[in-house]
């Protein structure tokens, strides 16, 4: 995933739009997380879960939603599931 770096304001704003997305059902529903790279030509972002190796890629839809598969999620068990596998799955 062709990423920026993202300046910590920037991520904390990320974070709080993933946060204001997500229903209750959602599996990212109240897991803390980290926002760490967006990619250059879409809406999609790379997030870390806090306390473990998992990595999600979501993409963020600007509104609440109320469907659990929205905002779209693809979940990787860690860093190095994601540098494998992440051009299988968004290229």
């Amino acid at each position: 995933m062709a990423g920026i770096p993202l300046a910590r304001t920037m991520h904390v704003r990320f974070e709080a739009e993933l946060a204001r997305e997500v229903s209750s059902q959602h599996q990212l529903f109240g897991v803390s997380v980290e926002c760490t790279a967006r990619r250059k030509d879409r809406d999609d972002f790379l997030f870390s879960l806090v306390g473990c190796a998992s990595l999600a890629v979501v993409h963020l839809t600007w509104r609440p939603e109320k469907l659990p598969d929205f905002p779209w999620t693809t979940m990787f068990s860690s860093e190095a599931d994601f540098r494998t596998n992440w051009r299988k799955i968004f290229e």
